[in-house]
């Protein structure tokens, strides 16, 4: 079993941008000038109302080139988990239709606070795509390309030995790698210990970081 402790501080990025037309929040003083408002202002994205424990946005053509993860199988496009909704809430400003869902958020987001951490560091500072893995047992699916085959199976750990074995099993029964997440106790990232062997024949020294990052961004040592 193959352990990689991570300190790498977490990184904040905004992925918002020009992929898309989106309504700003404007400044009053800005438009009685007639001037543009701020370019730090971010991009509104508006709740109209949950679904379960899922958010629906009004406008999802404002975040789905930047995150296409977020599309469902099963429900429209414009529905979003708390970890997406979270993730996103550090590029858009989210605003509800209604104050029943801001709560709802809340509520959510503080019963959820790991789950949005690791959504968060996995896709941030590993790269990763990822869906629910509650099929599966898991937190996560992670994905290097959207499109294709989920490579991985992300637990939140710790796991005792029989829930490990059990983590591999499934995993094996889909062909892809079992991942256990847990947090550091500085906060400073996650550790992970994947406990399959590698599926897609790299060397079984490689730890889950340098799989990930080899293919999605810049090779890095553990």
């Amino acid at each position: 079993m193959e352990k990689l402790e991570d300190g790498d501080p977490r990184q904040r990025r905004h992925i918002g941008g020009d992929a898309a037309p989106a309504t700003r929040k404007t400044d009053k003083c800005e438009e009685e000038r007639g001037g543009e408002a701020n370019d730090d202002e971010k991009i509104i994205l508006r709740i109209i109302r949950t679904h379960g424990p899922l958010f629906v946005c009004e406008n999802p053509s404002l975040f789905l080139r930047t995150l296409p993860q977020a599309r469902k199988k099963h429900y429209r496009s414009d529905h979003l988990s708390i970890e997406e909704l979270e993730y996103l809430g550090h590029s858009f400003d989210i605003v509800f239709k209604n104050e029943q869902d801001s709560h709802r958020r809340a509520c959510l987001r503080e019963r959820h606070a790991t789950f949005c951490r690791v959504y968060r560091y996995l896709t941030d500072e590993m790269g990763l795509r990822l869906r629910h893995g509650s099929q599966f047992g898991a937190a996560f699916i992670g994905y290097r390309d959207v499109s294709g085959h989920g490579e991985y199976l992300v637990y939140l750990g710790p796991l005792s030995r029989l829930e490990e074995v059990a983590a591999v099993r499934v995993a094996r029964s889909v062909a892809k790698e079992a991942w256990v997440a847990e947090e550091q106790q500085d906060g400073s990232g996650f550790s992970f210990t994947r406990l399959s062997p590698s599926v897609s024949g790299r060397a079984s020294r490689e730890t889950p970081r340098q799989l990930v990052m080899g293919t999605n961004g810049p090779k890095t040592v553990s």
